[in-house]
Parts: C-alpha cells; structure tokens; sequence
C-alpha cells in the first residue's frame, strides 16, 4: 500500500459495537419486509432454435450420421456392413 501512496487506518472492534456499524453503515432492520415486483417474462423466440443444431437439437446439425461422420454409423458393425456385398 505504501506503494500507491494509501496510508491505512486500523480500528479494533467488536460485534455490536458502535464504531463498526460507523464503519460499515450498517444499520438496525425496519421489520418491513421488501417486496420487489417480478421482472416482465421476455417472449421467447420460436424460429426452432438458435440456428446452430440445425434442428436437430445436436450440434453440427447432422442427421442420420453417426460416429466419424460416415451415413449409417460408426465402428466396427457398421464397417462390417459397408463390406458385405
């Protein structure tokens, strides 16, 4: 601190005591309670999604492909499938 030049006050206090609630503002509660009205609910957009799913809800927007991005799937059925006559 002494680097920016700030020269810091230290205060001992104790809960309840006067100098902290000086220090912090705090203050007694009223004992009314505080009701806040609810935010006005936002309309929600109904185009399908946000354009990046494609509409299929997964990303990338691919249908009917499956692991490594080959149609009909991935692994080694799908391999086997691919070799059949």
């Amino acid at each position: 601190m002494a680097d920016a030049g700030i020269t810091a006050r230290t205060t001992r206090v104790r809960p309840g005591e006067e100098e902290l609630r000086r220090i912090t503002g705090a203050r007694v509660p009223s004992g009314v309670p505080v009701t806040l009205p609810a935010p006005a609910a936002e309309p929600r957009d109904r185009t399908g999604g946000t354009g990046r799913t494609g509409g299929t809800g997964r990303p990338g927007g691919r249908r009917g492909r499956g692991r490594g991005g080959r149609p009909g799937g991935g692994g080694r059925a799908a391999a086997a499938r691919r070799r059949e006559p």
